[in-house]
């Protein structure tokens, strides 16, 4: 699983039988300060989620098929769930904030809440 940032919907007219009614969403995964890190990605929406929203993703196809209800799915990424806050503990934040941040966009160590991510539920 990975924490990632809800960055935009993908919209696709056409797409397998499987996917009738899923909402597709494009996907940036996060370090636990918030800064981006890897490639975007798109995974199924099966709790939700909107954009600027911070999310859990399985990434493998039968995790992703299973959270989506639908037997093998063709799927590798799904989103199944919608984090309110990181806490961590003092070890963990001390470790975070000796390391360099992964990019420009990362944030200082400690508490990610839900307030900080722009968009509320």
């Amino acid at each position: 699983m990975i924490l990632a940032r809800v960055i935009g919907n993908v919209v696709a007219t056409q797409k397998h039988d499987k996917f009738t009614g899923s909402k597709l969403l494009c996907v940036q995964p996060i370090d636990l300060q918030g800064g981006d890190i890897d490639d975007a990605i798109v995974a199924v929406d099966s709790v939700g989620a909107g954009p600027g929203e911070i999310v859990v993703v399985v990434i493998e196809g039968r995790s992703a098929s299973h959270a989506m209800q639908i037997e093998l799915a063709p799927a590798n990424a799904a989103i199944i769930g919608i984090v309110d806050q990181i806490d961590l503990d003092e070890r963990a934040e001390a470790k975070m904030a000796s390391s360099p941040p992964a990019d420009k966009n990362s944030r200082d160590a400690g508490t990610l809440k839900k307030s900080e991510r722009g968009a509320s539920r």
